[in-house]
């Protein structure tokens, strides 16, 4: 008789495939991990881990729109997860379609509002528009969050130097 493998074997499978895959993408083996964490997803496809994985190995090779669908693959089995909409709006950042990436760093931050990154982001994408003032509101939300951050800090500057305040400027920097 043929041994058929169940649930709990193939979701555990899936798991130890999508480890070794990650591994592989920290390894710079995109193409190997992409079609581990394919496989992965077909084995278990309610692990949102592994569409997350299989996101960032599409995002590394430049395969956005496969990687948009795995995202949303992510979102639709945790929807509260902010980093999902967080990556999304990167790679509508990275293709210069900021109006969308503002979109999901907005519901980034509606889920948690108390995440530095997506302020820094939501500000980065704020300038690609010459939404000044608003990417500055941003800036400082991400410093409020963390006083530390300096790459806020630093891009605070730089705007004041676009807006011709070289005393601001100088401040910051």
């Amino acid at each position: 008789s043929i041994n058929e493998p169940n649930t709990k074997e193939l979701k555990s499978t899936s798991i130890k495939i999508g480890k070794t895959a990650i591994q592989l993408i920290h390894l710079g083996q995109i193409e190997d991990a992409t079609n581990l964490l394919i496989l992965a997803t077909q084995l278990n496809p309610n692990e949102e881990i592994l569409w997350q994985g299989l996101a960032d190995a599409q995002i590394k090779s430049n395969k956005n729109k496969e990687a948009i669908k795995s995202l949303n693959n992510a979102i639709k089995l945790n929807p509260t997860n902010a980093n999902l909409y967080l990556t999304k709006s990167s790679i509508y950042m990275n293709s210069e379609n900021p109006k969308n990436a503002i979109k999901y760093i907005k519901q980034s931050l509606s889920i948690d509002n108390n995440n530095e990154r997506g302020y820094f982001q939501l500000g980065n994408t704020e300038i690609m528009l010459k939404n000044y003032d608003l990417a500055l509101i941003a800036f400082r939300k991400a410093i409020k969050i963390n006083p530390k951050f300096w790459q806020s800090i630093n891009n605070e500057g730089l705007i004041y130097f676009e807006l011709n305040e070289s005393l601001k400027a100088i401040k910051r920097f």
